[in-house]
């Protein structure tokens, strides 16, 4: 059984509603009828009602100002994840680190870097404490995201001309 608003003659009324099966077909069958929506409210009759099916189920039902969101997921990165793959920056930021004694995935981190900034700006403090938002990244120290900035630093003319080259060929502009 669950309750059905019905809309008639410009008011809206509260009914009861059990569903069964006939012939292989649901169908549905009026219970109550509960009267209209708005007096029921403005009478405390549906607080009454809403009570009252508290007390024989033994679980309160959650009202709207009961309920609390949950974390939220941000899905946006997946377009950036195409962006990236699509400028070659796996192969850039693989070849900055070739020789050198990094022992974080720092692909990773740029990433986590770069589609924080994109999609939530904010400090690297901020990034830390928020990357559980994104999906399909593993949890990255804090140490290496401000170790990762040394790194990019260092090879900042590289990325710029990497970006501006694959930029006008993935665009076929002529400069």
């Amino acid at each position: 059984m669950y309750f059905k608003i019905v809309k008639s003659k410009g008011f809206e009324y509260l009914k009861l509603v059990e569903t069964y099966w006939e012939n292989g077909k649901a169908h549905q069958r009026v219970v109550a009828n509960l009267g209209r929506l708005d007096v029921l409210k403005q009478s405390g009759q549906l607080q009454r009602l809403r009570k009252r099916l508290d007390a024989l189920s033994g679980e309160s039902i959650p009202s709207i100002r009961d309920l609390q969101e949950r974390n939220r997921f941000c899905y946006g990165d997946i377009v950036y994840r195409k962006l990236w793959k699509a400028y070659q920056f796996d192969e850039l930021l693989s070849g900055m680190i070739r020789g050198k004694k990094v022992q974080f995935d720092f692909l990773q981190t740029v990433y986590l870097l770069i589609i924080d900034r994109l999609l939530e700006p904010g400090s690297k403090l901020s990034t830390f404490h928020h990357q559980d938002r994104y999906i399909h990244l593993e949890e990255i120290s804090l140490h290496h995201l401000y170790r990762s900035l040394d790194i990019l630093a260092e090879g900042k003319e590289t990325i710029e001309r990497h970006i501006f080259e694959r930029h006008r060929n993935l665009f076929n502009l002529k400069i």
